[in-house]
Formats: structure tokens, C-alpha cells, sequence
């Protein structure tokens, strides 16, 4: 598959769409373990959500995510924090 600089650096939103929903078919069918993924609303309003070909439980997936904010806390932090203040709010 070839990806043009400007798809590989500058998506589009349907571009994004469009692998997002391979990629969760994928974990879906068993093709990829998992795929973790935030979404913004225009409003600004974010998502963290999980898919994968296992069943995992609440806490399995808490422990997915925290690892994820853990590697992004460097290069990323405004997801990070993003990542902590949904888990936070799952929890309450």
C-alpha cells in the first residue's frame, strides 16, 4: 500500500475515518490484538475507547490505557492527561 506524504501527514477526516474503521474490523475480527484510540468531537470533547479480538475485562482495559498515557506522557501530554480524566471519570 502507498501512502502520499500528505495522507501520512496531514489526513483528512475522512481519511482518518476510514482507518479507524479498518483498524477496529480488524481487532474485531481477530486480525490485531487491540487498537486503543481517542476521538474529538468538534466541540472538543474527547473519547478514549478499546476494541480487541479478546474479551477483556474493566480492569485489564483501565490497565491498557494507563499504559498508553504512560507512553505518551513524554512527547504528548495533553493526551495523557486526556487519557487520565476519562479513566477518572469511568471510575466515579
Amino acid at each position: 500500500m502507498n501512502v502520499s506524504p500528505r495522507e501520512r501527514n496531514k489526513p483528512t477526516s475522512v481519511e482518518l475515518v476510514d482507518l479507524l474503521s479498518l483498524l477496529v474490523a480488524a481487532a474485531d475480527e481477530g486480525q490485531l490484538v487491540s487498537v486503543a484510540f481517542m476521538l474529538r468531537s468538534p466541540e472538543g470533547d474527547t473519547m478514549v475507547d478499546y476494541r480487541g479480538s479478546h474479551e477483556l475485562s474493566e480492569l485489564t482495559a483501565r490497565t491498557v490505557l494507563q499504559r498508553i498515557a504512560q507512553d505518551v506522557a513524554g512527547p504528548h501530554p495533553a493526551i495523557a492527561a486526556q487519557i487520565a480524566s476519562d479513566l477518572a471519570r469511568k471510575a466515579n
